[in-house]
């Protein structure tokens, strides 16, 4: 065969054109019987390159056998799965995103503390700067904030991407996510986060980011609840993020979580009376809701939950802070109407072996500690707003709470 001579030559000249000219050639199937004294298969030099079927040890006929015949008919033992659905930031112009999965694989990778929390933070950093192409300055008012908005999803859905790998990397997340978020108001609604000698903006500017943070405040409640975090949501809730007050103010204040609570009044204002939302309580709750799930965790009814949530709960909390923290703003549950029940924890405080689950969102060791959280604050006014008041008031399930455990004291 390698000599081209005799019959063997002629089929040698016939096949070697068939397995150079076609690299998807199926037509033949080289099968080896013999090895030299090396151990080198005994094949011509044409068909070296390919893939053969090995008859020459008996150890291994039976699934050698076995692949030829699947080779002949077709039905290989393994087959290429078929091709998942596209992520969408792969269709993002704005920024290469691709950094930021990477530093989510390596976390998940990282065989040392040290590591994973270097990727973290690293992630933090790559993520604050991409959100940046995101700026653009405000000509359009309502409708141009609402579209850049709109084109945030893909981003936003590798930060929700980003919480798991900390959870499986055992890093805190409040640990993590508190001084981002903070590091992320500070920069993407200020205008020295962008420019540094900047000496004229608007905070319309930054409308986006404003709206962008409280949506993921939002969205990563709605994880820690899924996963039963609640210490973790008592660190979220109960942090002083240090934050600036405005877009050309270099200061910080102390702030509690309320500040990311975002209404904004070009969109709902300026915009929506144009469009055919018009009769929506709130566009941006119904966009969130309606086209920005991230299945299975971050449902509409999920997302509608945790801000609810955050309504509820920051009526709840004693003022543990200075006052000055605490006093504003407040946090007003635009995606309530989209929830069809009340968040799970306040059916189950009542029962006791929840309730001791509960005792990590309210940092206590027992129900008697619960009599700290008593609410001596009077109903905020804008509760006067609430689309509807069919909901439960944390502050009374408290009260019942505190009133069945002292009825069975008295009893006893």
């Amino acid at each position: 065969a390698n000599n081209r001579t005799g019959g063997v030559g002629d089929e040698t000249v016939i096949i070697s054109s068939e397995v150079y000219g076609k690299v998807t050639q199926e037509k033949f199937i080289p099968i080896i019987t013999e090895r030299d004294e090396e151990g080198k298969e005994y094949v011509p030099a044409y068909i070296k390159a390919r893939i053969y079927i090995d008859f020459s040890n008996s150890d291994i006929f039976e699934e050698e056998y076995e692949k030829l015949v699947r080779n002949i008919y077709n039905k290989p033992l393994y087959r290429k799965p078929k091709l998942g659905k596209q992520p969408e930031w792969l269709d993002e112009e704005k920024s290469d995103l691709f950094p930021l999965t990477d530093l989510i694989r390596q976390i998940k990778g990282a065989t040392s503390d040290k590591k994973k929390h270097s990727c973290a933070n690293r992630f933090i950093d790559a993520y604050i700067e991409a959100l940046k192409s995101y700026y653009k300055s405000i000509k359009n008012a309502g409708e141009e904030v609402y579209n850049q908005f709109l084109e945030t999803k893909s981003i936003r859905d590798i930060f929700l991407d980003f919480l798991p790998a900390l959870d499986e990397a055992e890093i805190s997340i409040s640990e993590v996510v508190c001084p981002a978020l903070e590091k992320m108001y500070n920069e993407l609604t200020s205008a020295y986060g962008f420019e540094s000698g900047s000496c004229q903006a608007s905070d319309w500017d930054y409308e986006v980011y404003h709206i962008f943070i409280w949506e993921l405040f939002i969205a990563i409640i709605a994880y820690l609840r899924h996963v039963g975090e609640y210490e973790e949501i008592n660190a979220m809730i109960t942090y002083t993020y240090f934050l600036r007050n405005s877009c050309l103010d270099r200061n910080v204040t102390e702030k509690n979580y309320c500040v990311f609570r975002h209404y904004s009044s070009l969109i709902e204002e300026n915009y929506k009376p144009q469009t055919q939302y018009a009769r929506k309580y709130t566009l941006l709750g119904d966009t969130i809701c309606s086209q920005r799930e991230k299945l299975p965790i971050y449902s509409s009814e999920a997302l509608a939950e945790a801000d609810l949530f955050l309504y509820q709960i920051r009526n709840a909390f004693q003022l543990i802070q200075s006052e000055k923290v605490w006093s504003a703003p407040y946090w007003f549950p635009n995606l309530y109407v989209y929830a069809k029940k009340n968040p799970v924890e306040w059916t189950k405080i009542k029962s006791r072996k929840y309730c001791k689950k509960m005792f990590d969102l309210f940092d206590v060791q027992s129900i008697e500690e619960l009599k700290k959280f008593h609410p001596s604050l009077d109903v905020n006014e804008a509760e006067d707003a609430i689309y509807n008041r069919d909901f439960t008031d944390v502050t009374d399930i408290l009260k019942e709470l505190i009133n069945d455990e002292k009825k069975k004291r008295q009893k006893s």
